[in-house]
């Protein structure tokens, strides 16, 4: 079977829309929400047609991968001072500098960069899953149209809910990180009551590899909190409707500085992942928005 991992270029009215919802200017929301909904009507009929056996909605719903501090309370935004390293890895800093400050948009130095700075109790506004229920009433409705044999809808990580994060409420990273999964545990419950499969996208796991090490810590220690929290998220629900998104990011750039696999999973693991891709590989060729935004494992 055939499938892909997610996200894909949205519509440029929906684009505008979210672009004008960032600035805080007024927008239709009707004419939005009836635009939203045409828009993965189409996007699921163009994938039942080039033959996808397994589909999403594209993540229209959404304005990209960083979109969770949009949907829970407890966050500021600050533009503060760019860590070094940052998530393109060491080589952004040291090898390919150059060549990332001349050819990448992505993670300029000498820049201010945006981080999610946690200032409260992270919990679901009424908006945030009034959101949900959309975006999955939506799929639900494109998918009537198609005949596929499964469909599945993205939601972040715990750990990649933000490029950059900081906690200033919580007692420790580890009890901020459990109170995001258990926000996203609503989420992911309630996708796969309405028979959905869930996928879990892991955007920035394997891509603070440096930055970890930079600060004297075990990254494999780091590594194991995070899938602790995440399967704290995840809890009670079914193996087989889990799918889970690993992405080493697929930006322009030699990535020679990315963490080997053996360091994010155990050995054993990485024998089960070969077998496993016997039956169903992914790529970066599989994610339709590489770069900037969505990447693939």
């Amino acid at each position: 079977m055939t499938t892909h991992v997610g996200s894909m270029v949205r519509p440029q009215k929906i684009t505008q829309y979210f672009q004008a919802l960032a600035a805080k200017e007024a927008v239709d929301t009707p004419a939005f929400e009836s635009e939203l909904s045409s828009a993965v009507v189409e996007v699921v009929k163009q994938q039942a047609a080039a033959g996808v056996d397994i589909v999403s909605d594209g993540e229209f719903g959404k304005p990209s991968w960083l979109y969770l501090t949009q949907r829970v309370s407890g966050f500021e935004t600050r533009m503060s001072e760019r860590r070094s390293p940052g998530f393109l890895g060491a080589e952004r800093e040291e090898r390919f500098a150059e060549f990332y400050d001349e050819t990448g948009p992505l993670d300029k130095r000498g820049q201010p960069f945006p981080r999610a700075v946690c200032v409260g109790p992270v919990v679901h506004t009424e908006a945030g899953r009034a959101q949900m229920r959309r975006d999955i009433a939506n799929f639900k409705g494109a998918l009537k149209n198609v005949a596929v044999e499964e469909a599945f809808l993205p939601v972040v990580a715990p750990c990649s809910m933000w490029v950059d994060y900081e906690n200033e409420y919580y007692k420790t990273e580890e009890e901020f990180l459990f109170a995001v999964a258990d926000a996203l545990h609503e989420d992911y419950q309630a996708i796969v009551d309405t028979g959905l499969i869930v996928q879990v996208d892991d955007a920035i796991l394997t891509n603070l590899y440096d930055r970890v090490r930079s600060q004297g810590r075990d990254y494999r220690k780091w590594v194991a909190m995070n899938i602790e929290a995440l399967n704290h998220g995840l809890r009670g629900i079914p193996e087989d409707r889990v799918r889970y998104h690993l992405c080493w990011g697929s930006w322009p750039g030699p990535h020679t500085s990315d963490v080997p696999l053996q360091l994010v999973v155990t050995e054993a693991e990485v024998d089960e992942i070969v077998e496993l891709m016997d039956r169903a590989i992914t790529d970066a060729t599989s994610s339709l928005r590489a770069g900037a935004e969505a990447v693939s494992a």
